[in-house]
Formats: structure tokens, sequence, C-alpha cells
């Protein structure tokens, strides 16, 4: 069985993150979202955010059908969370900086997995929808 990974806030989630965890869903048999927890959000995003908390948001994704899983991360990185899960794929959008992936890409390929691009096909954000409400 081949498990595929995917890390990310998903605050608002948006017709992006739909194209996202369908592209992840169709690279294996089960697809497991690594969700930054509301903490570790703020640490990343500020005091503002989430805009849902995490117990809503994971319920949201489990409502989709390409999600199988959900586990809820505190650090800002999924680094740790990426050792004990070993997915065979680790999936990151075009978007993702660089540098925060390559840590990922060497525990992703440390257990033999490996990384797979996602090309955004929109210009969806959570932060962008946000300033657009404001």
């Amino acid at each position: 069985m081949e498990i595929v990974t995917v890390n990310g806030c998903f605050d608002i989630l948006h017709p992006g993150h739909l194209d996202f965890l369908k592209f992840a869903k169709e690279h294996g048999d089960k697809l497991i979202v690594l969700l930054n927890s509301d903490s570790s959000i703020k640490k990343l995003k500020g005091k503002n955010r989430p805009i849902f908390s995490q117990s809503y948001r994971k319920k949201m994704l489990l409502a989709l059908k390409y999600v199988d899983k959900v586990i809820i991360f505190n650090e800002t990185s999924p680094n740790k969370i990426l050792e004990t899960v070993r997915p065979q794929i680790h999936v990151k959008s075009k978007d993702a900086i660089k540098s925060k992936v390559k840590e990922e890409a060497k525990i992703v390929n440390k257990y033999g997995g490996k990384v797979i691009w996602y090309k955004t096909t929109n210009n969806f954000s959570s932060t962008k929808i946000i300033e657009m409400i404001k």
C-alpha cells in the first residue's frame, strides 16, 4: 500500500486545496494530511490565524473523498511526523519554500520515499482570501 502525505494549514478550504489533495491522492492508495495545529499556525502566520480551529479543519478535510486520515502536529514543520509516518510519497506545491522542503525530502528519501511536486494551476490562497474579505 502506497502512503502519500501532504502537509499544511488548510485554514480556509478553497478550490486550490481540492486540486492539490486530488493530485496527491492520485499518486497512492492512502492519503494522510499532516495538519498544522492552531499553535503552530499562530507561529507561522500570526496571532489572528487560524480562522478555523484545528478540530474544524480536520473535520472538513476528513469529509473530502480524497483524504483518508488527518494527523495534527504542533511543530512549524512536518519533519518529526514524517519520521513516524514514513510515506512512500510526499507531495509538495511548487509554491513551497525550497529550503524547508529540503529537510522534508531528506527524511522521506531516508526511508525509500520520494517527493513529488504539484504545479499550482490557480491563484487561490487562504491569506489572499482573508485579504479580499477585509
